[in-house]
């Protein structure tokens, strides 16, 4: 090995001894980077995605309750997930369909406080209707029914139209004397 070549690797050494012990605290730095930085993210992560769609879709299908199952472990799995408010919308959605206003109206609550949601103002409109909705229905559990002159059934709440309740005609009253 020449002088030169000496020198070389010398300095080498010299600056690698130097600064190995800034590598940890390098590394850690970046990768604090990376985690603030996909936290921060206008994206969500494919598991958060999934989880999401899972939920959209049972409330799609008209699987209100187990749609509020799946958006209500979102939301403990991925308590600061760039869609949260998404998902908030959906399971307040899931809980109207389900006739469980106050559960909605917590949720409502918790979107509230979201800085900077477009969805609030939404969720606020549709919470309303499921109020004016809930009012206007009985607040028994059976099927409702308007009776026709011969007193067939005539109608049933949308709330129990799913129940498959079929009601049974009532034998007609004697007139009143």
């Amino acid at each position: 090995m020449n002088t030169r070549n000496k020198i070389s690797a010398a300095i080498l050494m010299a600056a690698a001894l130097l600064f190995a012990p800034l590598t940890p605290a390098v590394n850690s730095i970046a990768q604090a980077r990376r985690a603030a930085t996909s936290q921060d993210s206008d994206v969500p992560s494919d598991a958060e995605q999934a989880m999401f769609t899972k939920g959209q879709n049972l409330y799609n299908q008209g699987r209100y309750e187990q749609a509020a199952a799946v958006l209500r472990d979102f939301l403990k799995s991925y308590p600061n997930s760039i869609i949260t408010d998404l998902t908030l919308l959906w399971l307040g959605r899931s809980y109207m369909q389900l006739g469980r206003i106050q559960d909605a109206e917590q949720v409502g609550q918790r979107l509230r406080e979201i800085r900077d949601t477009p969805f609030s103002d939404i969720y606020e409109g549709e919470l309303q209707a499921a109020r004016r909705d809930a009012a206007s229905r009985p607040a028994t559990t059976t099927a409702t029914t308007s009776a026709t002159p011969d007193n067939r059934s005539a109608t049933t709440t949308p709330a129990t139209a799913s129940m498959a309740v079929t009601a049974t005609a009532m034998p007609k009253r004697p007139a009143s004397e």
